[in-house]
């Protein structure tokens, strides 16, 4: 595992090698010690509302405010008519932080921005797709060990949840019931996709394929019940907003034939969210090729990359 003092130095080295000149730095960060939620409180002033805000958080944590940073957003478009604010209330250990801030120094970077990996998300979807704004709809990062679950309602985040499950569990899965290595494992992954998408230019082996697909068939079950809770929950909460659309990115969304097994499984509409959509120059085919490949990894960044306030 890298030390901070090991990342720093290949952080200084990417910025060599790459030319960046400048030293701002905007960052994102996620993990079951963060505190997101939607709360509705009566309007108040401003300084009145941040003291309530500290104590509203001591329902979420055990951590005393010393040891946090919190932070919120206020629904902007709202009926001013209303006697209600929604807010989307934010905290983290201050240890987190400060953590994050001293690893950029280190690298002689200043931080800009810090966000969590759900408000990028939102921040990409709405800022790249605008047509979203006046939706309902879902947000899934699939990550490597943890895959995030947005959903948005009227271009404001009224939900966020991190699921234990991401590409490296369907790994795993492939290297205990098939007794497969962790390289084979991934390539077979990588290769055969789910049952939807077996493929005669896949492994020799149709049966072996058949197992591969079922396995992780049966691994992405999972997290597919969690999706239900999560929809079951906000449905409970806003029964007047139905979730319509499932976006699906993160590392772990190229798996073949995930959006189509996630759209029979949710009996709803599920694609790609490509934050490189009609952004990329036709010049460079090579350029353009691989970005083609990882561009499930870039929303987080993308989504950082137009912050605002």
């Amino acid at each position: 595992m890298d030390t901070p003092g090991t990342l720093a130095l290949d952080i200084r080295n990417a910025l060599r090698k790459f030319k960046v000149t400048t030293n701002k730095v905007a960052f994102s960060v996620s993990g079951d010690d963060f505190v997101q939620r939607l709360i509705t409180l009566p309007r108040m002033p401003k300084k009145e509302l941040e003291k309530v805000l500290t104590w509203e958080i001591k329902k979420y944590t055990d951590l005393p405010s010393d040891q946090l940073c919190m932070d919120y957003l206020i629904k902007s478009k709202q009926d001013d008519s209303k006697d209600n604010l929604d807010i989307f209330l934010v905290s983290a250990p201050k240890r987190r932080i400060e953590e994050c801030i001293s690893l950029f120094q280190s690298a002689g970077l200043k931080c800009a921005v810090l966000e969590t990996r759900a408000i990028a998300l939102t921040g990409a979807v709405l800022e790249l797709a605008p047509e979203f704004c006046q939706k309902t709809f879902a947000i899934l990062d699939i990550g490597c060990g943890t895959s995030v679950l947005n959903i948005v309602r009227d271009g404001f985040l009224s939900f966020t949840r991190e699921i234990e499950s991401g590409g490296e569990n369907l790994t795993l899965a492939l290297c205990n019931k098939l007794r497969y290595e962790h390289k084979k494992a991934e390539t077979q992954k990588r290769e055969v996709g789910l049952l939807s998408e077996v493929r005669e230019d896949g492994p020799d082996s149709e049966e072996e394929s058949f197992d591969v697909a079922k396995t992780l068939e049966q691994e992405t079950d999972n997290l597919v019940q969690e999706i239900h809770k999560s929809f079951e929950y906000c449905r409970a909460q806003f029964p007047e907003d139905e979730v319509g659309e499932l976006l699906l990115t993160g590392g772990g969304s190229g798996l073949p034939g995930l959006h189509k097994f996630l759209s029979q499984r949710l009996e709803m509409d599920v694609r790609l969210f490509d934050p490189l959509d009609s952004r990329l120059s036709a010049e460079n085919p090579e350029a353009r090729k691989y970005l083609r490949q990882i561009f499930g990894r870039l929303s987080v960044a993308v989504g950082l990359g137009t912050w605002r306030r």
